[in-house]
């Protein structure tokens, strides 16, 4: 279904399935104390496929957003040209 990278990001997509009421399970690193950067994958009811990858792409889409309006509004920030002061 999906592959996070390290065990904390595994569990903020449990965590977001199980919100809407998925039920996911985890197959790749250590549970432990530590969230180590290895390949975890999430894995969901065949039945709940679909309607999982909807919701972890409209959370992608979500995040693509407001990374681009962040960007946008740091430029409009920087000065140009002549306005400049020293």
């Amino acid at each position: 279904m999906a592959t996070a990278s390290g065990t904390f990001h595994a569990h903020v997509i449990r965590a977001r399935l199980g919100a809407a009421g998925i039920l996911s399970e985890t197959l790749g690193a250590n549970e432990g104390p530590y969230p180590f950067a290895a390949c975890v994958e999430i894995y969901v009811p065949e039945d709940e496929a679909e309607a999982a990858a909807a919701i972890l792409r409209a959370d992608a889409d979500a995040e693509w957003d407001a990374q681009a309006e962040a960007e946008a509004e740091a430029e409009a920030d920087i000065p140009s040209g002549p306005d400049w002061t020293l």
